[in-house]
């Protein structure tokens, strides 16, 4: 993936948060488990990446924190992520 590509995948993690939130949920859930998408940014096993979305560990959460940080901008901080 590019970094273009990837950017597109956090913003539309971001436009799911705020689908849940408009369809009246309580909360967004990330789910990072079980060989998903998240998962495998996270694992040093799957991203043998180079640039950086790979390599050390704060590399490998970085997927995560971008999209946590952009939900909290697009939800607020009374909205449970």
């Amino acid at each position: 993936m590019t970094d273009e590509e990837i950017g597109g995948i956090i913003a539309d993690f971001v436009a799911a948060g705020m689908r849940v939130r408009e369809a009246g949920f309580d909360a967004v859930q990330l789910h990072g488990a079980h060989g998903y998408l998240m998962s495998q940014f996270a694992s040093p096993l799957f991203n043998h990446r180079t640039d950086r979305w790979g390599g050390n560990p704060e590399n490998r959460r970085r997927f995560h924190l971008e999209i946590i940080s952009r939900l909290r901008k697009a939800l607020g901080d009374d909205y449970p992520i």
